[in-house]
């Protein structure tokens, strides 16, 4: 039975077989000594060339190799004193356009004027903010509503006049005015009870009173800057160790009721 090939059928095949001989050929390595010819000259070339130099620095230094003048042959062949001439005139080049690029354009003086002028303008900003806080905390302090002295409470204290008990005490306070703050607080040893009428008063009275057959056996009464102190000696054994007095004000003063 005869087998019709086409062409294109045939020629794929043909390309088959010559890759895979390459591919053979490869593997075996009869290429090797064509791509090591290859690699060597593609070196050469590369050595011969201008030397490339990236911008580093501003400053163009002399290399080592260029104060050296030794003759000594490379791993791919190259002699470096070949080399050197090529790189010292290449860095002499490269200082030249250094140099030239050093030199300040007017597309540069006009960026550094404006910078400057836009911080000239932050500070003129950050100054007239500082003045008008300035100028604001003053206008506050001017315009601060100024306290007034609180009315001086005062007066007259004329004489006390008290009435017991076994188990109580009253007092009488006259008054030239009307009272203000009262403040009140115990003492031991011995124990008293003091009473404070806050205020500027004038003791007419006596500033010191006995009294017979009451759990307080003394009233003690001091002037003071600021107040008219009343002491309550506490006679009482089985006294409480705080005692609290009610106060009562009137329009002849104010009346203290102690209870024990």
């Amino acid at each position: 039975m005869k087998m019709n090939i086409r062409p294109v059928t045939l020629l794929l095949l043909i390309i088959l077989l010559v890759v895979g001989a390459n591919a053979a050929l490869y593997h075996f390595g009869m290429f090797d000594s064509f791509f090591a010819k290859k690699e060597a000259e593609s070196r050469n070339d590369i050595s011969e060339g201008p030397v490339v130099r990236k911008e580093v620095t501003r400053l163009v230094l002399p290399l080592k190799s260029s104060e050296n003048s030794f003759e000594t042959a490379s791993d791919d062949g190259v002699i470096e004193s070949d080399i050197t001439t090529e790189t010292s005139t290449s860095f002499a080049q490269a200082g030249a356009a250094d140099k030239v690029n050093s030199t300040p354009s007017s597309d540069d003086e006009s960026t550094d004027k404006s910078v400057q002028a836009a911080a000239s303008e932050v500070e003129e900003v950050i100054a007239a903010k500082a003045v008008a806080n300035s100028s604001n905390k003053a206008a506050a302090k001017k315009k601060a509503p100024v306290k007034t002295a609180s009315k001086t409470v005062g007066g007259s204290v004329g004489k006390l006049l008290s009435t017991c008990s076994p188990d109580m005490v009253a007092v009488k306070v006259p008054l030239s005015s009307p009272a203000g703050r009262i403040k009140w607080f115990n003492l031991q040893s011995p124990r008293r009870l003091v009473v404070d009428i806050l205020g500027k008063w004038d003791n007419k009275g006596k500033s010191l009173y006995k009294l017979e057959g009451c759990p307080v056996k003394k009233i003690v009464t001091g002037e003071h800057a600021d107040k008219i102190r009343l002491v309550f000696y506490i006679s009482k054994k089985d006294a409480a160790m705080r005692i609290k007095p009610a106060i009562t004000k009137n329009s002849a003063g104010i009346e203290l009721t102690i209870n024990l």
